[in-house]
């Protein structure tokens, strides 16, 4: 038999291919090609390359004459590596995350976290835990840090590449490499830490942290047997399976239990999400409450709001500095469509001491039973306490009483019984007209009712009350 015919039988016995044979030795297909047709013959360094390759002797090639390679194993214990090095790469991360998906510290690390997401998103508490929460995010980003670096090292340290020759023998294993031309690499069975069996691989971890995966598809059944002869501390697959299923199921739970606190206004997370839907925030261009009124207050308001054409209030307390600084607001606007029906509600609040800007909270009335409605009263539109806020010069009753705070306050329609002058009441007509109540009046005085007032006052300050009338007592 010529020698091309005798490499070409070899090789196909022993299950290589003309391109597994050229990346071995070095050289293209087209000359394995050429070899086995005869058109050209390999030099004498590749065919000692072959020879040791097909672990047949030099001679056998030649003629067909069986002499072997004493001490040698068979061409059934060899096969070609075929694990690219993407696939390598992502069997690595894969592995390392199933290392510390078994690691029950970091479970119970992961346990505490969705314990603490649990009470903010149920009770609150975030000053409390928020330091359970750096610990947490610091200790996650050293995990993933370490996972990284992990996996860089290990991929370095990677023992072979696609395309080389992989033997098994008694005493280890033989690695072929394609470069620098079929340099071999010899790995004792002592030098592996343990075998462990997956669905389509079988992997062989070696002490210096890198590992070997071999697809089973590959392997001849000597191989299969000769590994699992060797297997050390092999694991199974339901190990893995059912850590995998707790981590699941821990999770799941987890996110069932905080989202179910978002809901239906069911705990702390809900009512901050509401928040966040419903809540504007305002900047102050003008605090000076002399200057700003409460009308600019409104119109402020109506820069992120769309109030809605009717609206009504019976509370709105405002506090400022003699010098007209704003301090605080505190208010709250009912909102009444074209049809005169309640559809929405606004909450004003400001503090100086806590934001720069006047919070707007919206609630929506839309669907409310008509018997939980507030009913749209014209004697009490807000246009009227706007009008009455017109007509009145705070400054000139400021400056009076000397006093460092003061207050702006309209409770509505209130009933002042027969009360007058005597006790700081004022009417404001339709036209913005102000003028003393008689003392003693005749009549009850009740209607719109706007109060400057004293807060911090140690001694009895009377209110400057105003009362609006359509009608003169």
């Amino acid at each position: 038999m010529a020698l091309g015919e005798n490499i070409s039988a070899e090789r196909k016995r022993q299950g290589f291919s003309q391109d597994d044979i050229a990346v071995l030795i070095g050289v293209s297909r087209q000359a394995v090609s050429k070899w086995e047709k005869g058109l050209s013959s390999p030099s004498t360094e590749n065919m000692i390359k072959l020879a040791e390759i097909l672990k047949v002797s030099v001679e056998k090639l030649s003629d067909g004459v069986d002499i072997g390679l004493e001490g040698k194993t068979s061409g059934k214990d060899r096969l070609i590596y075929r694990i690219s090095d993407s696939a390598y790469l992502w069997l690595l991360i894969k592995e390392k995350l199933w290392y510390r998906l078994a690691n029950p510290v970091l479970f119970l690390l992961y346990l505490e976290m969705w314990q603490t997401t649990y009470q903010l998103a149920y009770v609150g508490m975030l000053r409390k835990n928020v330091l359970l929460f750096v610990i947490y995010m610091a200790a996650a980003f050293l995990i993933i840090v370490q996972l990284a670096a992990s996996v860089k090292i290990t991929a370095g340290k990677k023992v072979i590449s696609f395309g080389e020759l992989l033997e098994f023998t008694k005493d280890g294993l033989i690695i072929t490499h394609k470069r620098p031309c079929a340099e071999k690499t010899d790995i004792l069975w002592r030098e592996v830490k343990r075998i462990t069996s997956g669905r389509r691989y079988c992997f062989l971890f070696f002490k210096d942290g890198c590992f070997l995966p071999v697809l089973k598809e590959d392997m001849q059944e000597s191989q299969e047997k000769l590994l699992y002869e060797r297997d050390v501390r092999a694991k199974r697959r339901g190990v893995r399976i059912a850590a995998a299923a707790l981590w699941i199921v821990v999770t799941c739970c987890a996110v069932t239990a905080v989202c179910s606190s978002a809901v239906n206004l069911n705990g702390r997370l809900a009512w901050k999400i509401q928040e966040l839907r419903t809540q504007k925030m305002v900047k102050f261009e003008e605090k000076n409450f002399y200057a700003l009124g409460f009308e600019g207050i409104i119109e402020m308001a109506e820069t992120k709001v769309d109030l809605m054409p009717h609206l009504m209030t019976n509370h709105i307390d405002i506090i400022f500095r003699s010098d007209g600084e704003l301090l605080s607001i505190d208010g709250y606007i009912s909102g009444y469509d074209a049809d005169y029906k309640l559809r929405a509600g606004y909450l004003l609040h400001y503090d100086a001491a806590k934001s720069g800007k006047m919070m707007i909270r919206t609630q929506d009335f839309t669907g409310i039973d008509k018997s939980e409605q507030k009913e749209y009263d014209p004697d009490n539109d807000l246009s009227i306490l706007i009008k009455m806020s017109k007509s009145v010069h705070i400054p000139d009753i400021t400056k009076v009483w000397k006093e460092k705070r003061y207050g702006f306050y309209y409770k509505g329609i209130a009933s002042w019984g027969y009360m007058g002058a005597e006790e700081g009441i004022h009417f404001i007509d339709e036209n913005g007209n102000v003028s003393m109540a008689p003392i003693g009046p005749s009549k009850e005085v009740k209607g719109p009712s706007l109060s400057i007032y004293c807060p911090d006052s140690k001694e009895e300050i009377t209110p400057m009350r105003y009362v609006y009338k359509e009608e003169s007592l």
